[in-house]
């Protein structure tokens, strides 16, 4: 059962994913986990649709983030030590499994407190 979130706290953790992501990006560090504090699919992919990051997913699940604007814009996360090809890319044009698009746009615009 899923519990209804203000907008303040969506916008909270956005924000609080956001500056994470940035902090692993310039530090060239992995992209934080699923279950890291303040990371979870839903919301990197919330970021990526809105065009704040574009997610790079290769072999073994590996997720690699590249900043897309702020100050740390063309920043990426680590790649994946195995290296290839991304098998998945999720952006504001929606997302791409294996070359072909899948669903669209983010249902709802969203902003950054932080670099509103």
């Amino acid at each position: 059962m899923t519990h209804p979130v203000s907008a303040e706290t969506r916008q909270r953790r956005l924000d609080v994913a956001f500056d994470l992501l940035t902090v692993a990006a310039i530090r060239g560090e992995r992209c934080p986990e699923n279950g890291a504090p303040g990371i979870n699919s839903a919301v990197v992919s919330a970021l990526a649709r809105a065009g704040f990051i574009r997610v790079l997913i290769t072999s073994m699940n590996y997720r690699q983030v590249e900043i897309l604007t702020g100050e740390a814009a063309g920043k990426f996360t680590q790649r994946a030590p195995s290296g290839g090809k991304p098998w998945k890319i999720i952006d504001s044009g929606g997302t791409r499994t294996h070359g072909k698009w899948s669903s669209g746009k983010s249902k709802a615009p969203i902003t950054l407190a932080s670099r509103a």
